[in-house]
C-alpha cells in the first residue's frame, strides 16, 4: 500500500507542468526583492578573530596569502581571499602571496590584477606585496621553508631573484611571518599549514575553506 501511494505522489509530482515550476522559481526570487527582504548576517567567533587579528597587525606586518584551491572552488572561497586581501591592504601590512596547488598561482594573478593594482595603486610591487608563485612538495615544502625559505624561493613567480626583491630581504623562514593565512578546501591547505607550521613555528596560522572541509578549519594563535 505505501509503495503504491509513494508511487501515485512521484507520478503526480513529475507530471507537473514546468512552467508551474518555473512561476514558483520567479517567484521565490522576486518577492524577496520586491518587499526588501533582508536576512541578518551574524559573525561567528572564528571569523570574528580573524578579521581582529589583522584589524590589529602593526603597519608593516609580514602575511603570507596561500592559494590552496582550484578554478572550481573559485565561487566559494575568492570571496574570503578578496576580503582579506583588502582588509590587509588597507592597513598596509606586507603581503606575500605563495601556492601549495598549481592551479592557485593563476587564481592569484588574477586577485592581483583585479584587488590590488586597481583599488590600491599606491601598493607597490616588491614594495607591499610579492607573488612567489607555486611551488610542489605539499607538506614537504612547508616543512622546508619553515626554517629555510630561500632554498625553495630563489626567484618570484616573474622569475625576479629574491634577494633583488626589497620586502624578502628580511625573510629567512616562515617564522618571519606575522600571519600566515590558507584558503582552500582539501589537501595540502590548512590542515598542513597547521601541523607543519603553526604549531612546530608557533605561527599564528588562519584561513578559510569550503563547507565540505569547515571541521579542518582552525586558528593557531601564539600564546
Amino acid at each position: 500500500m505505501t509503495n503504491g501511494v509513494n508511487k501515485t505522489f512521484l507520478q503526480k509530482m513529475q507530471a507537473i507542468d514546468r512552467r508551474v515550476i518555473f512561476l514558483f522559481i520567479g517567484l521565490a526570487v522576486a518577492l524577496p526583492l520586491l518587499f526588501h527582504v533582508v536576512f541578518t548576517e551574524k559573525i561567528t567567533p572564528i571569523v570574528g578573530a580573524i578579521y581582529d587579528r589583522i584589524e590589529n597587525l602593526p603597519e608593516g606586518s609580514k602575511v603570507l596569502i596561500s592559494f590552496d584551491y582550484s578554478p572550481s572552488t573559485v565561487p566559494e572561497i575568492q570571496p574570503m581571499v578578496d576580503a582579506v586581501i583588502r582588509h590587509g591592504a588597507t592597513k598596509k601590512v606586507k603581503i606575500y602571496i605563495m601556492g601549495l596547488w598549481a592551479t592557485g598561482q593563476n587564481i592569484a594573478d588574477e586577485t592581483i590584477n583585479r584587488i590590488l593594482k586597481p583599488e590600491f595603486p599606491d601598493y607597490q610591487y616588491g614594495e607591499d606585496f610579492v607573488n612567489l608563485g607555486y611551488k610542489s612538495g605539499n607538506q614537504g615544502l612547508i616543512n622546508v621553508i619553515l626554517t629555510d625559505m630561500k632554498k625553495m624561493y630563489t626567484t618570484d613567480v616573474h622569475g625576479t631573484a629574491i634577494d633583488s626583491i626589497p620586502m624578502m630581504v628580511p625573510i629567512r623562514n616562515l617564522k618571519n611571518f606575522d600571519l600566515i593565512l590558507s584558503f582552500g578546501g582539501g589537501f595540502p591547505g590548512m590542515k598542513e599549514w597547521v601541523l607543519f607550521a603553526g604549531d612546530p613555528g608557533r605561527i599564528p596560522v588562519a584561513g578559510g575553506v569550503t563547507a565540505v572541509s569547515a571541521s579542518l578549519w582552525a586558528m593557531w594563535p601564539i600564546s
